[in-house]
């Protein structure tokens, strides 16, 4: 249980890991609801979007997050 962080050095890699983490999720829940929800948490991530992403860590329903140095800091 708990969220994995991982620190990506761009904003494009953690969109890609996003995306691929999307697709392994996808293929691991065949029958499943797939999330909608944002895995990458970035500067060109709207406000709803960001929102999400810090309720979901907080109630601990967030699987991982790919974020650059900057977003983490910041």
């Amino acid at each position: 249980g708990g969220t994995t962080l991982v620190v990506t050095p761009t904003t494009a890699l953690a969109k890609d890991q996003e995306e691929r983490f999307r697709r392994l999720m996808a293929s691991e829940q065949e029958n499943r609801q797939q999330s909608s929800s944002p895995f990458a948490y970035h500067g060109g991530l709207d406000e709803d979007g960001k929102n999400t992403i810090l309720s979901a860590i907080h109630n601990g329903t967030q699987p991982i997050v790919f974020a650059s140095p900057e977003a983490v800091m910041g």
